[in-house]
Formats: structure tokens, C-alpha cells, sequence
């Protein structure tokens, strides 16, 4: 991916794994930011290894993909 689609891609407050809302406190645009909702779950290696390299530690899983993947492998 280029720099300039990575730019014109990239979100923070959105899922890097389906695109929708992640929810995170960190990357919230509000003037109080309180811990991520991610910080009281313990985040899977097997689904972070699931974001593509250039989001990686970039922006959050959202909470479904957390929870869809949990009940895959269950």
C-alpha cells in the first residue's frame, strides 16, 4: 500500500479487521479519554496477527470481532 493510500485509508477509530467503529477511547476525538474498553479483555495473539501489518499498533480491534472470533475458537 502506498503512503498515500495508506493515508487516505487509515483511522484510527476504526476497526483495522472490518471497518466499523472500534470505540476506542485513545483515539477519541473527545477532550476526556478515559482507558480503551481493550484494556480489560485480553486481546487473542491468533486475531491480532489477523491486522494487516500497517494497522498493526495503530488502531483497535473493535469489541465484535473480539467476541466473533472468542466464539469461533470455543
Amino acid at each position: 500500500m502506498s503512503e498515500i493510500t495508506f493515508a487516505a485509508a487509515f483511522d484510527a477509530g476504526l476497526c483495522p479487521l472490518c471497518g466499523r467503529p472500534n470505540a476506542c477511547q485513545m483515539c477519541s476525538t473527545a477532550a476526556t479519554k478515559g482507558p480503551c474498553w481493550c484494556y480489560e479483555v485480553e486481546l487473542p495473539a491468533e486475531l491480532l496477527a489477523c491486522v494487516p501489518e500497517a494497522f498493526r499498533n495503530r488502531a483497535c480491534i473493535c469489541r465484535d470481532c473480539v467476541t466473533t472470533f472468542r466464539a469461533k475458537v470455543t
